[in-house]
């Protein structure tokens, strides 16, 4: 019997179209950074300041002292609480592949990184501004 509304991910990631996409990636962008950067005679010259302005990563907002945060504000600042909800959310995916064996769909792929994520960026202020800064470009 099938499942009303479930794709299996064969047919989404794994498609023949998206392996075909990702097999011309693979080829076709070695070449072109090849001839990209082949050596010229007049180089451009990169403007070092200009880079390190582009690199440096400012905190939107200033982090306060720790005895001057409200107790919202130190769950949002805490590592511990990341590590605890990331640490769940990856137990989850352990126990789904020891019981499904390797049943992996686009809802376990999502859910995986949105875990890996939290867990990543160390804290839930850091990985709300990030997801907020991607969201909006």
């Amino acid at each position: 019997m099938d499942t009303v509304g479930s794709i299996p991910i064969t047919e989404t990631l794994f498609s023949p179209m998206n392996i075909f996409i990702v097999i011309i990636l693979l080829l076709t962008l070695p070449v072109m950074n090849w001839l990209m950067h082949r050596t010229s005679e007049n180089p451009t010259p990169v403007d070092r300041e200009f880079l390190k302005t582009q690199t440096e990563f400012t905190e939107t907002e200033e982090v306060k002292a720790r005895a001057d945060m409200t107790p919202a504000e130190k769950l949002e600042n805490s590592t511990i609480i990341s590590m605890i909800i990331g640490g769940l959310g990856l137990a989850f995916v352990v126990y789904h592949f020891a019981n499904n064996g390797l049943d992996l769909n686009i809802n376990i792929v999502n859910f995986t990184m949105l875990f890996l994520g939290i867990i990543l960026h160390g804290n839930p202020r850091k990985y709300l501004d990030i997801v907020s800064d991607a969201y909006k470009e």
